[in-house]
């Protein structure tokens, strides 16, 4: 749960994915699809089944990011999102894979930590997509909605692509 709060990077990544107008089923499909792969990459990831440089997971996470944003800057209207998402959402698990292989794990309690990390990352994820969709569909009925969707998304592309270079060359 902790890691989430204070992932920014997480966090963005799920604003920006959440941002442009959707359908409530379409916003489960997002949130669906990112769990799935990050649950599978994480588990994959920590058991070194997979295994990529962290410098590569961090910036493209951060990459991904300034996609997602881009899209939402130059797409009149996201369909199946899911999709991306999905894909997406397979690198960030290897990014709470590598945090997650700096805890001390015993190995006899595997499987529990596992579940229990994913779990706390789902809890987290669900609630504050339950706290920020009231707010968009509301800011998203005003004449405003065009203008701070390109702000927020500007604002967005700039934050991630600050990360990307910072994790690939500082």
């Amino acid at each position: 749960m902790e890691h989430i709060i204070t992932g920014y990077d997480h966090l963005l990544f799920l604003f920006a994915l959440l941002l442009a107008r959707q359908k409530v089923k379409d916003l489960i499909g997002i949130v669906t699809a990112f769990t799935i792969a990050h649950s599978i990459t994480l588990t994959l990831g920590y058991l070194q089944v997979i295994t990529l440089p962290s410098l590569l997971v961090e910036a493209v996470i951060a990459l991904s990011i300034c996609y997602v944003a881009i899209e939402n800057l130059v797409r009149k209207e996201v369909k199946q999102r899911w999709a991306l998402t999905f894909a997406f959402g397979l690198i960030h698990g290897l990014g709470f894979a590598g945090l997650l292989s700096e805890m001390t794990i015993p190995k006899d309690h595997l499987l529990v930590s596992l579940l229990s990390f994913n779990l706390g990352i789902e809890v987290v994820q669900i609630l504050l997509v339950v706290l920020i969709i009231p707010v968009l569909r509301l800011v998203q009925q005003k004449d405003f909605y065009s203008v701070a969707l390109k702000v927020a998304s500007s604002f967005i592309v700039v934050v991630g692509a600050y990360w990307a270079f910072e994790r690939l060359f500082l």
